[in-house]
């Protein structure tokens, strides 16, 4: 405010120099005019103009300068009260915005209290999901143990299991086959019981170089008027076993005979029935692939009926040659 009245003052006390300046020039230049006049009329009149032109000229100086003086005081005023109202409009907002700079200020300190809150429980929080994760972690892999050690416990009981219902129908396939009354009998008894281990099994009956379908489980073969033959010198688990005279037990999908080819792999085996040294049978049965690497049960308990079979049917040949 100081500062603004002394602009005013300052700009009032120029236009006051100007003013006066005017006035002293235009009175020069009547006085100069009165001189001039006086020299032509009498001394005495030209000075009583120049007095009463000097004093007109004052007073009309000063009038103007009393209406200049009243019109600058109005605008100053005008001017320092419109000052006035926008200096105070600039502090309202001034203090509106300390006040809400204060409030925001206050806020953030809030928020930030809250903020340094949460990160510290959400440490809390992190470190018991880690360890929660730990446990985890730690009880999965004690179940995967735990979970592999019962399945080989299963495993082995079921393994011992399926030993144990072997051991219990190997005697009873065995007394079947003693009890058989024909060499028909014998073959078909071989067939039956092979297959219902196995899953499927044929006999094949040795004819000179060609080994013919006899009777076959689980297979969908032709009828009995088309019989299927197999050469003896082709290659394959049945014709080795005739000429070996041991039983042959593979696992190759390859090595399935034709006839018995499906989409599933399965392991195949072939074991010949001798009478008198002599292979006048094979047997052969294949069960479904396996991807583990014990052997399966059922090779072994096949290998010992066909054995049987053939002392049964060499019995069966020694009892007719004597007769009984």
């Amino acid at each position: 405010m100081a500062a603004l009245d002394d602009r005013i003052n300052e700009t009032l006390n120029r236009l006051l120099d100007s003013l006066r300046g005017q006035l002293e020039s235009e009175l020069g230049s009547c006085r100069d005019e009165l001189i001039r006049t006086a020299n032509d009329a009498t001394a005495q009149l030209a000075s009583d103009a120049a007095l009463q032109a000097t004093a007109e000229a004052r007073r009309e100086s000063e009038q103007q300068f009393t209406e200049l003086r009243d019109a600058s005081a109005r605008a100053a005023d005008e001017q320092r009260s419109r000052f006035t109202e926008e200096m105070e409009a600039l502090q309202r907002q001034v203090d509106e915005a300390r006040l809400e700079t204060t409030t925001a200020r206050e806020q953030i300190e809030l928020l930030t209290v809250e903020l340094d809150e949460a990160r510290k429980q959400l440490d809390l929080t992190r470190d018991d999901v880690e360890a929660t994760l730990r446990d985890i972690e730690t009880s999965r892999h004690e179940s995967e143990v735990a979970r592999v050690e019962v399945n080989r416990l299963a495993h082995e009981l079921r393994n011992s299991d399926e030993r144990a219902a072997q051991a219990r129908r190997l005697p009873d396939a065995v007394r079947a086959l003693d009890e058989a009354a024909t060499f028909g009998q014998v073959l078909e008894t071989l067939a039956m019981r092979a297959g219902c281990e196995a899953g499927r099994a044929a006999v094949f009956l040795v004819k000179g170089k060609t080994l013919r379908e006899w009777r076959s489980v689980g297979f969908d073969l032709s009828s009995d008027s088309s019989r299927l033959e197999i050469d003896v010198s082709a290659s394959g688990p049945m014709t080795e076993a005739v000429r070996s005279g041991r039983g042959v037990s593979l696992r190759a999908q390859t090595s399935v005979p034709e006839f018995a080819r499906t989409e599933e792999p399965r392991e195949p085996g072939a074991w010949p029935v001798s009478v008198g040294g002599s292979v006048v049978a094979v047997l052969y049965a294949d069960g479904p692939g396996a991807d583990k690497s014990e052997k399966p049960y059922w090779p072994a308990f096949l290998d010992v009926l066909a054995r049987h079979a053939g002392r049964v049917l060499e019995t069966m040949t020694v009892r007719q040659a004597a007769g009984l």
